[in-house]
């Protein structure tokens, strides 16, 4: 059992430095960011999904307030695919990303408001990151005048934004592990 939690906690480790890393690279390096952008989310779709997958199989394949489940972590890998295979275009990988961002954030808000209703103490900070992501998934959906630059910016927001959900997950873990020991 504490094999687990500490691998659990190493997975989410990752995730959120690939995120954070990840968005303060593309928010620095603009125009290699453009280039290299396909690659960059595509690793980190694949990762990630991957992370995630493993994350649902350790907690024995069941639902838990992570909100780790397997279609997400199945759409992470396929979108991966997409953007390794598919239309190397800034606007359609923004675009891809922002239909993936607003999914999962979609889901957590959803789940988040019904921990609320169950009588579970949701954390505000998270629904706060968990609304902003949303937010920036419909900005980077629309195609904007401002072109590359703007899409580029919110897309590094919407990283640092993954990386700090993620963060709050390995928080309520901890705390959960805590109040069960």
């Amino acid at each position: 059992m504490k094999s687990r939690f500490v691998l659990e906690l190493i997975i989410n480790s990752i995730v959120i430095l690939l995120f954070l890393g990840a968005g303060i690279s593309v928010f620095i390096l603009n125009q290699t960011a453009e280039e290299y952008s396909y690659i960059l989310l595509g690793t980190i779709s694949i990762i990630v999904g991957v992370c995630k997958g493993v994350i649902y199989l350790l907690n024995g394949g069941i639902h838990n307030h992570k909100n780790v489940t397997f279609v997400t972590s199945v759409g992470m890998i396929f979108l991966g695919l997409f953007f390794f295979l598919g239309n190397k275009d800034i606007d359609t990988l923004c675009f891809g990303w922002g239909l993936m961002e607003l999914m999962i954030g979609l889901i957590e808000v959803y789940i988040d408001i019904l921990e609320t209703s169950e009588g579970k103490k949701t954390a505000p900070f998270e629904m706060m990151v968990n609304i902003g992501s949303i937010v920036f998934a419909i900005l980077l959906c629309i195609k904007t005048g401002d072109g590359l630059k703007a899409h580029l910016i919110f897309l590094s927001i919407s990283l640092v934004l993954n990386a700090l959900i993620h963060a709050s997950t390995i928080y309520k873990t901890i705390k959960e592990r805590n109040n069960n020991d």
